[in-house]
């Protein structure tokens, strides 16, 4: 596999990859204090491994971005904030698309300043006018990076609870990997959902 899991919880991912048919590249639990005890193996064939991390951004706050700088020490060499246009769970957001990607974009030229490269703005579903699904940015991305870049689309353990119902998610799992980050909640995972 792509990575280890080092904290304690590898019989879930097994349980996810076994029973779930998930393409499952890692799982972060956000209570977890130190991402060293996370690492992407240097195994793998894939030369690049980029993490996908999406989302309306409305605004950007501190919980997108230390996601995004433990991805990024967890090993993935790249890490893109991309913003969506037409969001097609939850309401348009408040904020235009125009402000929303300058929000991330002063984001991240504010964690390069501080040292902390790698972490970017990807717009590419700002450029369409169609819901932001995301099995169409990875189509789209697949068509746009090398076959050997590594791609895996991150989303909350609440994203998770609804994942089911996503837009063409058995063609989703063959794009990407899935990264599943515990964000604090309540709810927990378990086989039945």
């Amino acid at each position: 596999p792509p990575c280890s899991l080092r904290f304690g919880i590898p019989c879930l991912a097994y349980l996810l990859h076994k029973y779930l048919k998930m393409n499952l590249t890692l799982i972060y639990n956000s209570k977890l204090s130190q991402s060293r005890d996370i690492k992407l193996s240097t195994k793998s064939p894939m030369t690049k491994h980029i993490a996908l991390l999406g989302g309306t951004f409305d605004p950007i706050h501190i919980g997108h971005l230390r996601m995004a700088v433990e991805l990024r020490l967890a090993g993935f060499d790249e890490v893109r904030l991309i913003p969506n246009n037409v969001p097609p769970h939850r309401e348009q957001p408040k904020a235009s698309a125009q402000q929303r990607l300058a929000m991330v974009k002063l984001a991240c030229d504010q964690l390069e300043q501080q040292g902390m490269t790698g972490i970017v703005t990807d717009d590419i579903e700002l450029k369409r006018d169609q819901p932001s699904y995301t099995v169409a940015t990875l189509e789209l991305l697949r068509e746009q990076l090398p076959k050997d870049t590594a791609l895996s689309w991150v989303i909350g353990d609440d994203a998770w609870q609804s994942i089911h119902g996503w837009h063409r998610i058995d063609e989703f799992l063959s794009l990407a990997n899935l990264v599943i980050i515990n964000r604090g909640h309540e709810n927990q995972f378990s086989a039945d959902t």
